[in-house]
């Protein structure tokens, strides 16, 4: 049986690679990788707007390509297409050919680019951006992440160092939601960096989300041996599928005031990141001036005004972050703690609650959890949250 799943997901990591592309930034001569991206029309790239949205370098050409790709050689092209042509003044060698095979292979590896014209539509709330390709590409097909259950597997496929790779997975939590899935994958956190814009596949091959790992979603344990992944649901891309709007340059789409916030907040994350937490609060700061209702960036807010001691100020970012989007078990969590700190233990333990109800799987909310029940005297039932924490993560502590 395990095989066969095996031999199932190596297929749809095969069959999808045509469709995936290896996103490139070039400015002053100068060139570098900014993310994945791939085909969900002939002549359109779906991926992340922070994966080209790049608060320092602003690339004035972005391409997309894609490495060791399966294609007909030049001189076997040329052949066809002279076969079809007709015999009147059709080469004397060649027409003697005619019923010749080419002697040389019909597939080579080549690099194949696609140059981009720039934004056809994005979303600016689920960090997701179509981009108009010049040439045409093979589109995936495109399934649906309303009939999601939990434990289902998925496939994420990208590029990571040029080199195009597979990993499995299965959703967690987030089915039937328009908000955000979670899935749980079977690799180190360290190896899911760079998969932001990829698609998520189901058993069937057919996209149902969208990776949005840059930073929306860490995961929720050190384990080494697997990671949580946040995804956007396929809602959310058919529905800006649906809306495309006239083409724009980026220059004139990075002035956007609403993606020049997830610029703003793109430095926060860095400098919160460096350690640097009034610096990313400054930048945090600026992002919700230009866009009020970014979740992530109240998130982060609140992260950072919590480790410098405002905790009062951290829980009403937390607020506003849950209200713009109830199903991050992350922001409850940390909502959690900064009641705790307060001395709302009771309050801090439905934040728990919540946390697991959306992340059964989330080691911290056990482990927190059962230190809250632990103050309040529920010495058995804080024993079991720390039971459950262990088994989710040995390295977690009371």
């Amino acid at each position: 049986m395990q095989e066969k799943k095996d031999d199932q997901f190596q297929n749809i990591v095969k069959s999808s690679k045509q469709s995936i592309v290896f996103l490139k930034g070039k400015k002053f001569g100068l060139t570098s990788g900014v993310g994945i991206g791939f085909f969900v029309q002939p002549d359109k790239i779906a991926t992340n707007i922070h994966v080209i949205s790049l608060p320092i370098v602003k690339y004035k050409v972005v391409t997309a390509k894609q490495y060791e790709i399966e294609k007909t050689p030049i001189h076997n092209r040329v052949y066809e297409t002279m076969k079809k042509l007709p015999l009147r003044g059709y080469p004397k060698h060649l027409r003697m050919q005619e019923n010749r095979v080419p002697e040389l292979s019909r597939n080579c590896d080549e690099t194949a680019i696609y140059a981009i014209e720039g934004v056809a539509a994005c979303d600016d709330k689920n960090d997701l951006v179509l981009l108009k390709v010049a040439e045409t590409g093979v589109p995936l097909p495109l399934g649906n992440s309303d009939e999601l259950q939990r434990g289902d597997p998925v496939s994420i496929v990208g590029y990571k160092n040029k080199k195009y790779k597979g990993i499995i997975g299965n959703i967690l939590s987030g089915h039937n939601s328009d908000y955000q899935l979670l899935i749980k994958a079977k690799i180190s956190p360290k190896d899911c960096e760079g998969l932001s814009g990829g698609p998520v596949l189901n058993s069937k091959g057919e996209v149902i989300g969208v990776v949005d790992a840059g930073g929306r979603l860490p995961s929720d344990s050190d384990i080494d041996t697997y990671s949580m992944i946040g995804a956007i649901p396929l809602t959310a891309l058919r529905r800006l599928m649906e809306n495309t709007e006239q083409i724009e340059s980026f220059e004139e789409w990075r002035n956007r005031p609403r993606v020049r916030a997830y610029c703003k907040g793109k430095l926060g994350n860095w400098e919160y990141a460096a350690g640097k937490h009034n610096k990313a609060i400054d930048h945090y700061n600026d992002a919700l001036r230009w866009n009020s209702d970014l979740a992530d960036v109240y998130y982060n807010r609140g992260n950072a005004k919590e480790y410098l001691g405002d905790t009062k100020g951290a829980i009403e970012d937390y607020d506003m972050a849950i209200r713009l989007n109830p199903e991050f078990a992350n922001t409850y969590c940390n909502r959690g703690n900064a009641k705790d700190d307060l001395g709302d233990t009771k309050g801090a333990i439905e934040d728990y609650d919540m946390a697991i109800q959306l992340n059964p799987e989330h080691a911290y909310a056990y482990c927190n959890r059962g230190i809250a029940k632990k103050a309040l005297g529920q010495h058995e039932a804080a024993e079991a949250d720390f039971a459950k924490a262990k088994e989710l993560d040995p390295k977690s502590e009371k």
